[in-house]
């Protein structure tokens, strides 16, 4: 990946952060953006990663910036979508479940009703 390249998917990710971060509620939440140009270190398969703080209003989002610069720009939101869900849903993990299921129906069905 270039370094133009780079810039551009980090612009398209970041601005999607802060177009959906509103929607959520979550514009008073600690957010760190981490933005990769492989692999996420502890999430090598995944496209983004989310670890969340719910007591403290604090998440740290991560995306592989090379797998996304693949993605067609709807997916790319999608994933986007995705990842800030878990920031509201991760207070429902339990030892018996994960929220992984329900998170990506919501986010396919905030897609369809944002356009």
């Amino acid at each position: 990946m270039t370094d133009d390249e780079f810039d551009v998917m980090s612009e398209k990710v970041e601005s999607l952060i802060t177009l959906w971060k509103p929607f959520f509620g979550i514009e008073n939440w600690s957010l760190v953006i981490n933005l990769h140009r492989g692999p996420i270190p502890g999430d090598e398969d995944a496209a983004g990663s989310c670890r969340s703080a719910w007591e403290y209003m604090h998440a740290t989002l991560a995306f592989n910036l090379e797998e996304l610069a693949d993605y067609e720009d709807e997916e790319v939101e999608g994933v986007v979508i995705h990842e800030l869900l878990h920031i509201i849903v991760d207070e429902l993990k339990t030892k018996r479940g994960s929220p992984e299921r329900v998170v990506t129906h919501l986010s396919r069905i905030l897609q369809r009703v944002s356009k």
